[in-house]
């Protein structure tokens, strides 16, 4: 894929790649979320500069580019408010996976649910996907409520899956197939 991805889901906000020089506001939201974040995206607490955040943003650039994922940022009247990303995508057997976060004053407004729309329709009418898949951990009730909104069914639990840095957590599995995603619009 060439470009970029840029879609308006509503006045004053969007969803599209992030750009290099974004690399403080969004290092600066990732900080101000960076506790209630981290434990469901260990890999973010490794992103702890604006030279992270840039080596970040470049890597998910060439991702894109290359056709096998693509993550954006999801926007509120110009600013970072959280990120979406499609990764996972197995070519040959057609799926991939979708993963999400929201700093903390932007939630309850709708963006990842409408993001994540226009990231489905992306996937299956414009890549072709046969199946994208939501994981999150069973006790992030803002996260695994956000799956059924959008026509995915709950397939599978892995009983403590997931280490939270003290604990384990369950894994939910959702996923939703292109057939039920075109039925439900």
């Amino acid at each position: 894929m060439d470009g970029n991805f840029s879609r308006k889901i509503d006045d004053g906000i969007e969803i599209r790649t992030r750009e290099p020089e974004e690399a403080e506001g969004f290092l600066s939201l990732l900080d101000a979320n960076r506790e209630r974040v981290t434990p469901w995206f260990p890999w973010l607490a490794g992103i702890e500069s604006v030279e992270d955040m840039i080596r970040s943003i470049e890597y998910h650039q060439r991702i894109f580019r290359s056709g096998i994922g693509l993550c954006v940022g999801v926007y509120m009247s110009g600013e970072p408010a959280g990120m979406i990303n499609l990764g996972g995508m197995d070519e040959e057997a057609r799926h991939a996976s979708l993963d999400y976060w929201i700093g903390a004053e932007f939630e309850g407004k709708g963006l990842i649910t409408r993001g994540c729309r226009v990231m489905l329709e992306f996937a299956f009418e414009e890549l072709g996907l046969n199946r994208v898949e939501i994981t999150c951990a069973g006790e992030n009730t803002r996260s695994r409520a956000i799956p059924p909104r959008l026509g995915f069914t709950h397939e599978a639990t892995r009983r403590e899956y997931i280490w939270l840095g003290d604990h384990y957590a369950d894994q939910l599995i959702f996923g939703i197939l292109a057939r039920e995603w075109r039925a439900g619009l």
